[in-house]
């Protein structure tokens, strides 16, 4: 009798276990889905705005860039020089020295502001160094290597 009992008990414990157990299992796993797509939601939200911050910042950089040869390109002097080969810059000298001294004074931005030839040579340079420009003297000027994609980028604008 007692064989009999046990396997009604063991019948009856086997029919409310399994489905408890199974909704149990599926209740589980349905919080494990929402929480991994929740997750999965915030590291996109975290990654798009990490990237808009990015992007932004490439684009105020653009911007920076693009305004400051704007300047430049609109100073009579040098736009002067540019379209006119025969000028020479040694009669301009001290003309074209005080507006990088000007510029370097205003903008504090640049290490150093330099006037090349076509051969990439320095004709004048202006170091910014411990917040004041100074001139450098002639025989230290020197050359930027022809070679190099930022002399034949800034060649060509």
């Amino acid at each position: 009798m007692m064989d009999i009992r046990n396997k009604k008990i063991a019948h009856l414990t086997l029919k409310i276990a399994i489905p408890i157990s199974l909704t149990i299992a599926c209740i589980i796993y349905f919080f494990l889905i929402v929480e991994r797509e929740a997750e999965l939601e915030n590291v996109k939200m975290r990654e798009n705005h990490l990237i808009n911050l990015q992007s932004s910042d490439i684009d105020n950089n653009i911007d920076f860039v693009i305004s400051e040869l704007s300047i430049m390109s609109h100073e009579k002097l040098l736009k002067n020089l540019w379209e006119n080969s025969n000028i020479d810059v040694q009669n301009n000298f001290s003309s074209i020295t005080e507006h990088y001294i000007e510029i370097s004074r205003h903008r504090q931005l640049y290490d150093q502001i330099r006037l090349l030839d076509a051969n990439g040579n320095e004709q004048i340079r202006v170091n910014y160094k411990f917040k004041q420009p100074e001139i450098v003297p002639k025989e230290k000027l020197g050359s930027v290597k022809i070679t190099g994609s930022l002399f034949k980028t800034s060649k060509g604008i």
